[in-house]
Parts: structure tokens; C-alpha cells; sequence
């Protein structure tokens, strides 16, 4: 039975219940006045005694119960000190907690009073309890058995405060058993009114004074850290503070493992080492952004030291220069010189002049070219050559290996006025090979029936012209994949797929297989339902053809160049398309539909798991396919039937079925369509020496003057020098009279041939120079004498620089005849008339009236 019940007491008589009460109070007043020390500790004790025994003796049996935490339980294994002590029915006993305590009286109903130590903190029956019933002060029947609850009823805030920790740091203690961790100066605990033991633990470098001890609840107790490492300052100039305005970088340095870092090179690092007094290490200091440093071998620690031996490279970087050509400059009175794109230079930290200096006369691609073959190029059929239009040159180069490098690098072609032809060299790139297939961008149609003349010249062997300005290669001939690749000059559509994305102008669509770029493109499906497609943004040309230098793949299931009306859409997606599939095993046209109908040619016979040119030609004006390998027809199909759509989109895939779908290549382009599907014929010349008419000065190289002052902070690597390419324009002509002025005007700027300069019969020239692949106009005045006039062809036009290196003028006279009367004047006297002098001839005009007006 617990005990839940206040002042209850039993229905007595008035009589009775003041005489209980008179006895009870004598017997505590007795018990407090020989041992008053029972009831010191007993908080809220009550003793007021209600109750007066019955007469007859009956049992009262109390168990103590621990409610610190809920629920509460009987105590568990005591020790010497876990002590509670009872009072009831007029006396007192104490026991161990774990230990019942009962009382034999009379029967009736008594005052309990109770308090307990509990492993050195003090309980008590309380009336904070959250246990409804259980009171601190009541009246208590005897004969039963019952539970006494305990709580901690009062409680007292009590203050740890920390000096010496750095702000921030962490300190930790434990006090009443409690583990508390801060990160500011105070730690606070809330525990029963007590004295109780603490300890404080160490810092991080940190010891606390004092370190433990024990402190009675309520109270505040300091406690002071003292650091257990020593530190030392040792502080760094960089020595540049006069440069600090110039270098925008951070400036920073490594010390005994420490890193230090300042805004400004005018501003110290100081670097703390702990430890360390006296001690020497070696330092490393750098300039963030710049290429600068300085090292020493040993600093001691807590000293000041100034740096003095920065090292620092600037590089100077050129562009607009071609390959191999020298350019130099001094820096801070260091010259150096070099072939490449970048000159670095090492000096000490600072700012800096630097002076470059501008190559002059440096000959490009076209200059001491002495050699050349004439080329005819005939187009037989009854219509003009597209324009611009790719012309095919099959080349035997082993016919020329006197003349050529053996990569045929100095291989160019001309048209008769010296402009550059845009060519790509797509194979047999070696002066032994019997067929070298080049491509060139041919700017004006070929009618038809008719033919022009091109030249193929060489320049010295050991000049490189790739890429002058425009000749190239196929990507995968050039040391660097693409470096010399001009097929986007030469090419209606081109891509070689140079890197690891896809190019502008192309989109892939990839489900369940997988597409790498890498110099190059390779396309798989493993499975069925799997494919990829690479398909072109814009609709192609009509006509065009489509090459690809692919590499089939190892199955029936290889790779499939097309067409189709949406783009990005596949066969069987519900528009018109159709494909040609390159495989080990055939080359077929796949799959054809135009809308309404599907047709299934024939295959072809088998490509091969190796490199080769894979066509197919498209045409909305005709009713057949046509695929190709390696520039010879594979198949050729029509169906009176089929009515290709209008327009196009080029389309790369492959697919998976119950064997993988694979392909490679290396690179894809469009090209214009030959008339009839007929590429014009070409025919070779002799050898022959370069012409008068195509020997032009050399291009060169330059900036606003020769020399060029500037200043930078060493250690920088951003200092880019323009060059631009300046190339000549010359214009002759071998019509006009002896002693006859001409004048050519391009670009604001005119040129006059004077009479001394010329002959009659003789070719005289005026030369121009103006910036590389621009576009520049000029014009030719007529010229106007005493009896003729001279009209140029032509009057005016332009010229694109670079690639046009001479212009022709031939003029055109209309002259009338002349007659005239010779008149003599003398002077006979012995002094010369004045100058200037008013001579006075008087003519008969009647005489000459069949001349006169």
C-alpha cells in the first residue's frame, strides 16, 4: 500500500484526538531536547504529531523508493553512506536504503517524517513531486506496509568560468558525474543542494588550474588555463614593396610546414611555430598568379628576414606568325630568341621594359616557288560544274619526287593570276605514292564542254605549307590529329570530329548504345532495340555527295550513312529516308522509303574492317541510289517508282540486333555533285619554270612599328604579341606607250609609275601591301595626253589579299592626228629677254583656214 494521503487520520472522539495530541507533542518535544542533531538534516520535517496511538500494538512496515528518475524502484545495493532515517508513531530509525524499516505501536494513525543520502546527495519526501498522492507531510495508519518515494527537491545553479583560452577554443569538464563540452568561457550545471566533485580536462595545448577538486552546489569557480606550447613569431618582407602596386596576386610562403599568406607584397607574413625557439629552417616564397619565387636554405625562427632572390619567368607569347619562323625580343636587358609560339625569360622579380622585335620579309607559302606543272581539268558533259565545286586530283607523286618533300608539304595549286587554290590532301600523303588523292575548291563553275588550266607548283622542299593559307590534309595525316585539317575551306559540310564532343552543325540521339568522340567518332548497339544516331542540323545541298572515311564493323550489322526528311529521325519513325549499310560482310542499300512505299534493294558486295571512303550521292530530281566504295560504284539502284522528298538531313547510325552494330569515322563531309554524277577529266603537263606573271615579292610580318617598347611585372604570362600578315599586290602592264604615267590606287593608298622606271614593251609592275585574307578595292584612273586616251581594263574591283597576288591592267587608246606650223623667235639684241617675257606673234589666220576652227 503506498502511502497517498494527507492529514488523513480516523474518526475519533474530540476527547480522545486532544489527548493524543498533548501526549504526542510531549513525547517530540522530549525526543528534540535529548537529540536534537535527528532532525538537522530533515528537510521539511513535520513534527506536529495528529495522532494519538490506539490501544492495542500493531506493525508499520516502510520501503524507501528511488525517484531521481522515473519510474520510480525500490534502491538497489547500497553502500556505508546510502542511508534513510524515519520518523513515526514518536521514534526514529535508520537504515541502509536497500533496507525496510518498521515500527511496532499501538494502533492508530501517526506523523511520517523521512529524509535519505543517496550516493552523497540528499532526498526527500517533497512536495514538487509530479506523483500525485505523495505528500512530504502526513498521517500514516499503522498495521500496513508502505512505499516511501524520495525525489531531489531543490536545485542549485552552479558556474564554471575559463581565462586564458584562445575565443572560440573548446574545453570540456565533468561535475556531478556530469560531462558537459563548450565553446565559450562558461559552463553551468543545475544539480540538488550539494557538495560535489569536478575535473577539468586539457585544451589542445591548454592545462586548467585547478584541474579537479570538489565544490558545494550554488557557487561559482574560476578556472585559468596556461598554454603548454610556447610560440614563435618570425616575420618575412618580401622585399618588393616597390613593385607591390604592380603584382595583383596574394603573395606566400612555406615555413618549418606552416603556411602564410598577405594581400600585398608591402605587408609582412608572420608565421607561428610552436616550440621552436631557435630553431633554422628552409622557406619557400611565391607570387599567386605569377611565376615568381624565392628560396633560402635556412631561417631562424623569431627573427625578421627579407627575401632578395626572386626568380621569376615571364613568358612572352606571338601569334599570327607561321610555324618555325623566328621572332625575338629583350626583357630587362635579356634577350632570346626562338621558332616557337612562346619565348620565356628569366629575371628577377620587378616591372619590367621589354622590347620585341618585328621579323621583316619573312617569304610565306608562294614565295620562291620555281616550279610548277600545268593541270587541265575538262568537264565533258552538257552542264556546267556546280560553284563552288570540289574537283578530284589523282596525282602519280612518285613522277615528281625531284620536286616534292616526301610528305608533300610543299605542294600547292595556283590559278594563272597567282591565286592560291584551297586544296586537302586526303591520301597517298608521301612523294613515292602513285596515287595521292587531293580535293580543291574550284570558286567559278566549268561550263559545259569546256576546260580550264590550274598549276601545281612546288616550293622547296624544306618549306612547309600546310596551312599557308589554304592548303591542307585529312586529320589523321598531320603529326597532331587535325592540325593542318582545312576541309572546313575546302568543303560544303565538313567534320573530323577533333576532341572529345561532337562539332557544331551535329546532334546525337544514343538509346541503350553508346557514342565516344575522340579525334574521331565510334558508334555501337550490342543489343536489339539499341542504336545511335548522328544526324546534321541543316538539310543537305541537292544535289550533293557524301563521303565518310569509315572503318565497317565486324558483323552483318555494321554502320549505316542516310538520309531523311526529319532530322534526327531513324527508318521506320514515319517519314521518308534511306540508308546505306557498310559491314564485313556487304554493302547494301538497307532500306529505302519515300513516303508511301518501302523498298528493299539488293546487297552490294562486302566492305571491309578497315579504313576506306564509303559514298552515297542524293538528288530530289531522281529516281536511283547510288553507293559507293572508295570513289567506285558499289550499287546502283532505281525504281521508276520511288519519288525521293525534296529535302534531306544527313544521318549517321547504327543499330543492334541479335549481333552488335558497329562503326568508325574519321571524318564525314559534303560536297557538291558532279554534273551527271561525272567528275571532270584531268590531264598533266611538263615541268616548267614559274612565269613572270605569278613571281610576286614575299608576304611579311608585322605590328604598328618595328620595335615596340612596353613594360610588364615579371613572372607574367599573358603578354601576347599580334603579329599580322601583310602580303603583296602586284599590278602590271606591258600596253602603254614609253615615258606614259599610270597609277593604281588600293585601299586609300596610290602608287605611280614614273617614265624612267619603264620601256616600251617591257612589263612594269606597282606592288601593294595589305593585310592577309582581307578583301581590297583599287582602282586604275584613265590617262588622258595631248592627242590620245588611254581607258584601263579594269577601271576598279577588289582582290582578296593572300590569295591574289597580281592583277592585270591593259589599256585601251583613242588617239586623233595632229597638225602643226613651226614658228621661230629670235632675239637680236645683246641682252636676254626678262623671265618671264610677253612675246607678241601676229598670224595671218586666213592662211590656215582649212585648219582652222
Amino acid at each position: 500500500m503506498a502511502v497517498n494521503m494527507r492529514n488523513k487520520g480516523q474518526s475519533a472522539a474530540i476527547f480522545t484526538l486532544i489527548i493524543a495530541i498533548l501526549v504526542s507533542t510531549a513525547l517530540v518535544v522530549l525526543l528534540y531536547m535529548t537529540n536534537p542533531g535527528i532532525f538537522g538534516n530533515l528537510a521539511y520535517l513535520l513534527t506536529l504529531i495528529k495522532a494519538a496511538p490506539a490501544v492495542s500494538p500493531s506493525q508499520a512496515i516502510f520501503t524507501a523508493y528511488n525517484c531521481i528518475n522515473t519510474p520510480c524502484t525500490p534502491f538497489g545495493s547500497s553502500y556505508s553512506s546510502d542511508m534513510w532515517t524515519l520518523y513515526y508513531g514518536g521514534s526514529t530509525q535508520t537504515q541502509a536504503l536497500n533496507s525496510q524499516i518498521s515500527f511496532t505501536v499501538y494502533n492508530g494513525t501517526y506523523t511520517l517524517a523521512a529524509q535519505a543520502i543517496y550516493l552523497g546527495r540528499q532526498l526527500f519526501l517533497c512536495p514538487e513531486t509530479s506523483n500525485s498522492g505523495v505528500y512530504y507531510n502526513y498521517s500514516v495508519p499503522s498495521g500496513n506496509s508502505y512505499k516511501i518515494y524520495f525525489y531531489p527537491c531543490q536545485l542549485e545553479t552552479t558556474t564554471f568560468t575559463e581565462t586564458g583560452l584562445p575565443s572560440g577554443q573548446k574545453w570540456n569538464m565533468t561535475y556531478d558525474g556530469v560531462f558537459e563540452l563548450s565553446t565559450s568561457n562558461s559552463l553551468i550545471f543545475k544539480v540538488p543542494i550539494a557538495k560535489y566533485a569536478f575535473s577539468i580536462n586539457k585544451s589542445n595545448g591548454y592545462e586548467p588550474n585547478p584541474a579537479s577538486g570538489a565544490l558545494q552546489s550554488g557557487q561559482t569557480q574560476s578556472i585559468t588555463f596556461t598554454p603548454t606550447i610556447v610560440y614563435v613569431t618570425t616575420t618575412f618582407y618580401s622585399g618588393l614593396s616597390q613593385y607591390a602596386s604592380y603584382y595583383s596576386g596574394n603573395w606566400t610562403l612555406v615555413y618549418d610546414g606552416v603556411t602564410g599568406t598577405n594581400t600585398s607584397l608591402a605587408k609582412p607574413i608572420h608565421i607561428l611555430t610552436s616550440n621552436d625557439q631557435s630553431q633554422s629552417y628552409p622557406v619557400t616564397a611565391y607570387i599567386n598568379n605569377y611565376v615568381c619565387n624565392a628560396k633560402t636554405s635556412s631561417v631562424t625562427t623569431g627573427s625578421t628576414y627579407t627575401f632578395s632572390n626572386w626568380n621569376c619567368i615571364t613568358l612572352f607569347s606571338e601569334s599570327g606568325l607561321p610555324i618555325d619562323k623566328n621572332w625575338n625580343l629583350t626583357y630587362n636587358g635579356v634577350f632570346n630568341g626562338s621558332t616557337k609560339s612562346t619565348i620565356p625569360i628569366n629575371t628577377s622579380a620587378g616591372y619590367y621594359k621589354f622590347k620585341y622585335f618585328i621579323p621583316q620579309n619573312i617569304p610565306t607559302s608562294n614565295q620562291q616557288q620555281t616550279y610548277y606543272v600545268p593541270i587541265t581539268i575538262t568537264n565533258s558533259q552538257g552542264s556546267a560544274t556546280p560553284s563552288p565545286f570540289q574537283q578530284e586530283v589523282v596525282v602519280d607523286s612518285a613522277d615528281y619526287q625531284n620536286y616534292e618533300a616526301s610528305n608533300l608539304q610543299n605542294v600547292e595549286f595556283l590559278y594563272s593570276n597567282g591565286q592560291i587554290i584551297p586544296s586537302w590532301l586526303e591520301s597517298g600523303a608521301s612523294s613515292s605514292s602513285t596515287q595521292t588523292i587531293y580535293w580543291l575548291k574550284l570558286a567559278s563553275s566549268i561550263p559545259a564542254g569546256s576546260s580550264i588550266t590550274i598549276y601545281m607548283e612546288f616550293a622547296p622542299k624544306t618549306t612547309n605549307l600546310f596551312n599557308g593559307n589554304t592548303i591542307g590534309e585529312a586529320p589523321q595525316l598531320s603529326p597532331t590529329y587535325g592540325e593542318y585539317d582545312d576541309g572546313v575551306d575546302v568543303f560544303n559540310g565538313y567534320w573530323n570530329f577533333a576532341g572529345t564532343g561532337l562539332p557544331p552543325g551535329l546532334t546525337s540521339i544514343v538509346d541503350g548504345g553508346s557514342l565516344t568522340v575522340n579525334d574521331g567518332i565510334t558508334l555501337t548497339a550490342e543489343n536489339s532495340g539499341q542504336y545511335v544516331i548522328v544526324y546534321s542540323s541543316s538539310v543537305l545541298p541537292d544535289p550533293t555527295v557524301v563521303d565518310a572515311w569509315l572503318t565497317a564493323g565486324v558483323s552483318s550489322y555494321g554502320i549505316q550513312l542516310g538520309e531523311t526528311t526529319g532530322s534526327g529521325v531513324y527508318s521506320g519513325f514515319g517519314t521518308p529516308y534511306y540508308t546505306y549499310e557498310y559491314a564485313t560482310e556487304h554493302t547494301q542499300i538497307y532500306y529505302i522509303n519515300d513516303g508511301s512505299d518501302d523498298y528493299y534493294p539488293s546487297s552490294g558486295t562486302g566492305g571491309y574492317a578497315v579504313p576506306e571512303v564509303a559514298s552515297f550521292v542524293w538528288s530530289s530530281t531522281t529516281d536511283e541510289a547510288q553507293a559507293m566504295l572508295n570513289y567506285t560504284n558499289e550499287i546502283l539502284w532505281n525504281n521508276a517508282n520511288y519519288a525521293p522528298p525534296p529535302t534531306y538531313y544527313l544521318t549517321v547510325f547504327v543499330s543492334g540486333s541479335w549481333v552488335a552494330g558497329s562503326g568508325e569515322i574519321t571524318w564525314l563531309r559534303e560536297r557538291a555533285s558532279p554534273p551527271n554524277g561525272v567528275m571532270p577529266s584531268v590531264s598533266f603537263g611538263g615541268v616548267q619554270t614559274l612565269q613572270q606573271a605569278i613571281s610576286t615579292p614575299p608576304c611579311y610580318y608585322s605590328t604598328s612599328s618595328t620595335a615596340t617598347n612596353n613594360e610588364t611585372e615579371a613572372g607574367s604570362s599573358a603578354n601576347i604579341i599580334y603579329y599580322q600578315e601583310y602580303c603583296p599586290v602586284l599590278f602590271y602592264q606591258n600596253t602603254l606607250p614609253q615615258g606614259t604615267d599610270w597609277s593604281v590606287t588600293m585601299n586609300g593608298n596610290t602608287e605611280t609609275w614614273t617614265p624612267a622606271s619603264g620601256s616600251n614593251g617591257a612589263v612594269e609592275n606597282l606592288t601593294f601591301y595589305a593585310l592577309n585574307d582581307t578583301v581590297a578595292s583599287f582602282t586604275v584612273p584613265a590617262i588622258s595626253t595631248s592627242n590620245c586616251k588611254y581607258t584601263p581594263t579594269p577601271s576598279s574591283g577588289s582582290v582578296n589579299v593572300g590569295k591574289q597576288f597580281s592583277q592585270e591592267v591593259s589599256y585601251t587608246s583613242v588617239c586623233q592626228n595632229i597638225e602643226y606650223l613651226p614658228i621661230t623667235i629670235t632675239n637680236s639684241q645683246g641682252s636676254a629677254t626678262p623671265s618671264p617675257f610677253q612675246q607678241e606673234v601676229v598670224v595671218d589666220s586666213a592662211d590656215y583656214q582649212n585648219y582652222e576652227a
